[in-house]
């Protein structure tokens, strides 16, 4: 673990900034305000591109409190966690940086490379070489790490080759995932429905009743089957039996919907019955 802790005020500029990972030869670095509150954590590349964003927008003097909602969030553990413990925020970091603290300050900085040299055995005089039974619960970690990244890949597959119209959005209503069939059956092309808001699902007098739907959904955890009308790319509109439920981050804390859906059954009968009419009417007419 690195004993020197270095850190940037908000109040240093990118230029700056760049300057001292130059000078010191650094991957990532705590940002703090001048009180100590952490605000984040810059990489290398997060700063490589703030840097090309400012000159391209020709934006002069920028410091660091004005890409704050762009830093990475710190991950923290105590002097007296565990190495396990160490290992297991150090998977769920962005940057896969972690930071020691010692009565809310600090104290030092653990990387990947700390632990391969813990684990290989090269330590220095206060340490001990990692046993046998850390060892065998950082496997379980791995292991539990690999079947959640392949559980999420096949998550991935379904979602995206459902025959049911498929979308999730964010507690803001931002539709940050969408499948095939939700693109194809409202007339977009393939990843057009991401970034944009429920806004542009629902004819101006649903939007507010679907936000609603939102907050019942962070409420109770679900959202029962209901009949919908959505827009589609055109301007028409269709009707839709639609189904969410909350999702969750790894922590457990809600970070959205998933909402299933499927053209209604009604909706269904009203376009046969209007084709129908249509067929009749041509029959009709070359009679």
């Amino acid at each position: 673990m690195s004993q020197v802790l270095f850190s940037l005020e908000e109040t240093m500029t990118l230029e700056d900034a760049a300057q001292f990972f130059a000078s010191h030869k650094l991957t990532t670095v705590p940002v703090i305000k001048k009180t100590g509150e952490i605000l984040g954590v810059l990489s290398d590349f997060h700063l490589l591109r703030f840097l090309l964003r400012s000159r391209q927008e020709a934006k002069k003097n920028l410091c660091l409190a004005d890409v704050k909602e762009e830093l990475d969030p710190v991950v923290t553990v105590h002097e007296d966690d565990s190495i396990v413990t160490a290992f297991r925020m150090m998977i769920q970091s962005p940057n896969h940086r972690i930071y020691t603290m010692h009565n809310d300050k600090l104290t030092g900085a653990l990387s990947p490379k700390d632990l391969l040299l813990y684990m290989a055995g090269i330590k220095d005089k206060n340490d001990n070489v990692l046993d046998s039974v850390v060892q065998r619960q950082i496997e379980s970690i791995l292991k539990e790490l690999h079947d959640t990244r392949r559980m999420l890949s096949d998550y991935q597959q379904m979602f995206q080759d459902s025959p049911y119209l498929m979308h999730s959005v964010d507690l803001t209503g931002k539709i940050i995932n969408a499948n095939r069939m939700i693109h194809y059956v409202l007339g977009y092309e393939q990843g057009e429905l991401i970034g944009k808001s429920l806004r542009q699902l629902y004819p101006p007098e649903n939007y507010k009743k679907a936000m609603q739907g939102l907050d019942t959904v962070k409420m109770l955890g679900f959202h029962p089957l209901v009949n919908v009308v959505m827009v589609k790319k055109d301007g028409d509109v269709i009707r839709l039996d639609v189904a969410s439920t909350l999702k969750k981050d790894s922590k457990g804390n809600p970070e959205g919907t998933i909402t299933v859906g499927r053209l209604s059954d009604s909706y269904r009968m009203l376009n046969y019955l209007q084709k129908a009419a249509q067929l009749y009417s041509r029959k009709a007419q070359g009679a």
